[in-house]
């Protein structure tokens, strides 16, 4: 039996961000040998994975398409006991997720859980009472500001935040929580790894990395506005498709025939690192993921469609850092870019040392040294 701790790190594939963070931040601790054994798990998929597949597809629908079904149904789960949902196939994935955790408690582990989406902490309630001095329940907030109170309501360790504003906000004294800590969102090392544009620098082009994530219509919209700029430099647009690849590539490959020279088009991609230190503006959804991906890679952004409720609050840390706002119709990003790029880039290049001169913590370090201590 070893002195460290066995690590899972929990996620659930209901939006990018949380199986991002959770990776980032097992890869990290597994190469730091930071624990005996770390391991990423999406209990939900592992189990019940056309369960996950299809409630993954209800969520990213009722996020494009119905957004004002998805704000009420936000709301309504902020007076929610987690501990009390039901739905097809929950009992299995629930027994399975605390048969393994049973298991390396009785080997005589120490076990550590960090969770970056919320229920998981609910189902470990009677484990966390059972062996009190053998197991760590923590859990990774992984959208910043508007925070739901189901991530407040479990009996757990500690709250593990993205920024100081989001831990201003929470009133710990009214959770049932242990501690609260300002970790950042475990974002890939590779970003500390590259050095970003510079703020200083002349510009021959203005690179724009646009995320895709609207509807078809909505997205080339957004493409012409960016073409149709009254400014004096070149500009160059990168589209990543991700997992929008299918409905949206017939006509992104034609968007892109019709400006020869002046358009990428990927369908995936595994360097966003790279791609961010590359471009001098994003242009994407504010999912916390890519929010604080464009902090790391201190590029400004551009939000063009948010999730209402959770990633409301992500629109709100870029603005409150000086790094980004909302452009979400043609006319705004229109609007927002060419102020961006009056008077030699001036307002860009603000945004720039905004960026260079807030503080993000580096996540996996953080929370690596409050596993160790």
């Amino acid at each position: 039996m070893s002195n460290k701790p066995v690590i899972y790190c929990l996620s659930a594939s209901f939006g990018h961000g949380h199986t991002t963070a959770a990776k980032n931040l097992a890869q990290y601790l597994a190469k730091e040998g930071v624990g005996s054994q770390v391991t990423h798990l999406d209990p939900c998929s592992e189990v019940a994975p056309k369960l996950s597949w299809i409630l993954n597809k209800l969520y990213r629908f009722a996020t494009i398409y119905t957004p004002f079904i998805w704000r009420r149904l936000y709301h309504v789960t902020e007076n929610c006991n987690l501990s009390h949902l039901w739905f097809p196939g929950i009992k299995k994935i629930k027994q399975n997720l605390r048969d393994k955790v049973i298991v390396d408690l009785e080997q005589g582990n120490q076990v550590v859980i960090i969770s970056t989406y919320p229920i998981y902490a609910y189902w470990l309630q009677k484990i966390r009472r059972k062996y009190p001095d053998k197991i760590e329940v923590h859990t990774l907030i992984t959208d910043s500001l508007h925070i739901n109170n189901t991530w407040l309501k479990a009996k757990q360790d500690s709250l593990l935040v993205t920024d100081k504003y989001t831990a201003r906000r929470i009133n710990i004294s009214k959770t049932r929580v242990d501690s609260l800590h300002v970790t950042g969102f475990p974002v890939s090392e590779k970003f500390f790894e590259l050095t970003p544009l510079s703020g200083d620098a002349p510009m021959a082009s203005f690179d724009i990395l646009f995320f895709a994530n609207r509807s078809e219509k909505e997205s080339l919209a957004l493409c012409e506005a960016i073409f149709s700029l009254n400014v004096d430099m070149p500009i160059n647009l990168t589209m990543v498709l991700g997992e929008n690849f299918k409905r949206l590539y017939k006509a992104c490959e034609a968007f892109k025939k019709e400006h020869p020279g002046k358009v990428k088009l990927k369908t995936w991609t595994k360097k966003v690192p790279e791609l961010m230190s590359q471009h001098h503006l994003v242009l994407a959804k504010a999912g916390g993921a890519t929010v604080h991906e464009a902090i790391a890679a201190q590029c400004p952004m551009l939000v063009c469609d948010l999730v209402p409720g959770q990633e409301e609050g992500n629109l709100e840390l870029l603005e409150r850092i000086g790094a980004g706002h909302l452009a979400n119709t043609p006319m705004l990003l229109r609007l927002a870019v060419e102020e961006l790029l009056k008077d030699d880039a001036k307002a860009w290049r603000v945004m720039k040392q905004s960026l260079a001169n807030y503080q993000a913590p580096k996540s996996v370090e953080v929370v690596t040294k409050l596993i160790q201590n």
